[in-house]
């Protein structure tokens, strides 16, 4: 309601409130996927592609909050062409540039909120690697009870002849 209602009322308390709940949603889609990614027992499709689809809510997750800083502390960007203004795609180009730690230094953050982009930056590396510690967990585990399952299976064939 309140995406369809910022479309007819150009009021900032809305887009505060509209930036905050998509923050918070969100951030509870991150909590979610992420708690089926770690009790997966078995590492199948599903938990590959929710580790995809973790990482990109992720990226869009602080395409938001910059947006709500932008809106709260206006000035806070800056890019070559001049403020970033209402143009929300470059909110989203700029965190996944900085979640992949690419950063072309084509838009930058004010000084007084350059920490919150290394910040992101390190999310960003970190959630490769936990994920990739996740689903190697969950490979081997599938991995050693089949091998050990194949190898018992031999043992048992060996042992009758």
């Amino acid at each position: 309601v309140l995406m369809w209602g910022g479309n007819f009322i150009q009021s900032p308390a809305i887009n505060t409130l509209r930036l905050i709940l998509s923050t918070l949603f969100l951030g509870y889609a991150i909590i979610r996927i992420m708690g089926f990614i770690f009790k997966a027992r078995r590492v199948s499709r599903d938990v590959i592609f929710a580790a995809i689809v973790v990482y990109l809510i992720i990226g869009l997750f602080w395409s938001v909050v910059y947006q709500l800083l932008d809106g709260l502390h206006p000035g806070s960007f800056d890019s070559i062409d001049g403020p970033l203004g209402e143009n929300n795609y470059l909110y989203t180009y700029y965190s996944f540039v900085t979640l992949t730690t690419l950063g072309y230094g084509d838009i930058v953050m004010s000084d007084k909120h350059k920490l919150i982009g290394p910040i992101q930056a390190i999310n960003g590396v970190l959630m490769i690697g936990v994920s990739t510690a996740a689903l190697m967990a969950g490979n081997r585990s599938t991995t050693c009870t089949t091998m050990c399952w194949a190898a018992g299976r031999s043992r048992g064939r060996r042992a009758e002849q």
